[in-house]
């Protein structure tokens, strides 16, 4: 029987069904040794502050099973904090700030991996779940309190077993590309097909590009300090309706709402030619989508 590791159900099927078959894995990157141990420093602080708080962080790194006729699930979890007479499962992960940022604007919808893993522990410990996110740049802490998980089991059984179906055939899974850091640090990534070569590019563009990142250092920062700053500015904004300070002029506007009619949802219930009577045509100017690929 196939045995998967939980922490890895949300990588690349490709990655899983080569793994499995024990296909031999590329050395692992200095880098990402690095951001391992570092975790694991950052997972040890996060426990010490925890208990600072109240809360007692049993079970550590206990290890976990799910067993099915098909395959075997195998983890290992931070722990259960318990306070209060409440238990949870307890889940730390340290981020770089941008990812940080990402996480505590949407949540799982953009760290797949990580919704996959927490649900297949929940699965097999059936407690509320305590997810903690640590900036490993700044120390801030974002901690999320779920129910349930943030994935439905069913979808998660079913992708691991079509891997499994793969690998008693002795095949391999189609690649996900749909990041392209995992894909240049996957371990297996010699089994798909090498990029074509690239051409060098100017000096000038190497300089646009460091540029680039430097705004992108930027605008996280202005992030953060804006989620730091607002609320504060906010709660005097709505007792003073408007102020000036350090030549700023900080208004209050009050929350409302607004309606939109979705595109997909009117071609159901009105007919495409009155449609076209109201139709607008927008231009868009060209632009660039920039991804950070040195963020894990």
């Amino acid at each position: 029987m196939t045995t998967y590791r939980m922490s890895s159900l949300g990588n690349c099927p490709r990655a899983l069904s080569a793994q499995a078959q024990n296909y031999e894995p590329l050395p692992e990157m200095e880098f990402m040794k690095l951001a391992a141990k570092e975790g694991q420093l950052h997972e040890t602080a996060v426990v010490e502050d925890l208990e600072s708080e109240g809360w007692q962080v049993r079970d550590r790194q206990r290890e976990i099973r799910l067993s099915f006729p098909s395959f075997e699930l195998i983890g290992h979890i931070d722990g259960i904090a318990l306070r209060d007479g409440e238990r949870h499962l307890l889940e730390i992960k340290s981020m770089s700030r941008f990812r940080y940022a990402s996480f505590a604007s949407a949540g799982f919808t953009r760290f797949h991996d990580y919704a996959v893993q927490i649900t297949a522990y929940h699965r097999a410990v059936s407690l509320p779940i305590m997810y903690v996110v640590k900036n490993r740049d700044s120390g801030k802490r974002h901690d999320l309190f779920l129910d349930s998980p943030p994935l439905d089991w069913g979808q998660v059984y079913e992708s691991v077993l079509a891997v499994e179906v793969a690998v008693r055939k002795r095949q391999l899974c189609p690649a996900s590309r749909s990041d392209d850091f995992v894909c240049r640090t996957c371990p297996y990534r010699y089994l798909c097909e090498p990029e074509e070569k690239k051409t060098p590019l100017p000096v000038e563009v190497l300089k646009a590009a460091k540029l680039r990142r430097r705004a992108l250092e930027l605008e996280a920062e202005a992030k953060e300090l804006r989620a730091e700053c607002d609320p504060t500015l906010l709660a005097v904004a709505k007792q003073h309706g408007s102020f000036t300070l350090d030549d700023l002029n900080i208004t209050f506007v009050p929350g409302s709402e607004t309606v939109s009619y979705p595109v997909a949802k009117l071609k159901k219930f009105v007919p495409p030619s009155l449609l076209e009577q109201v139709a607008e045509t927008k231009k868009r100017t060209d632009y660039i989508r920039v991804q950070d690929l040195r963020e894990a």
